[in-house]
């Protein structure tokens, strides 16, 4: 869709969420890091078309340190100008949102399980 978009987009910032390949493998009905490959390879090949500013921002960062892979995205977002950031990080509502216990597969491919109470 970015033909679609790119007439809009003055000075695009870019934040590419990543995951492990083998963790998306085993989460995907069809087991294979191909996919994550291919989107992979089209979200840099977008990012170097539009010459924009770009972040890779790891999933399992997001489980282990939320608080600080949050902080690096909003000083990376103000460094490059995009406007109406909150003033401060709002750790409360990220705190909401990231939920460690929900990552079902892990790098060595075992499951986890959420909890019955979620």
């Amino acid at each position: 869709t970015l033909p679609l978009w790119r007439p809009f987009l003055n000075s695009p910032t870019c934040i590419i969420p990543y995951r492990h390949p083998a963790e998306v493998a085993a989460s995907s009905i069809f087991h294979s890091t191909t996919l994550w490959v291919n989107y992979m390879v089209a979200a840099l090949h977008t990012v170097s078309e539009l010459r924009c500013p770009t972040m890779l921002v790891s999933y399992d960062r997001w489980l282990t340190d939320s608080h600080r892979q949050y902080a690096e995205m909003l000083h990376f977002l103000r460094c490059n100008g995009v406007p109406k950031l909150p003033a401060q990080p709002l750790f409360d509502a990220i705190d909401r949102l990231v939920r460690p216990r929900e990552k079902h597969h892990d790098v060595k491919g075992t499951a986890t399980t959420r909890a019955a109470t979620d």
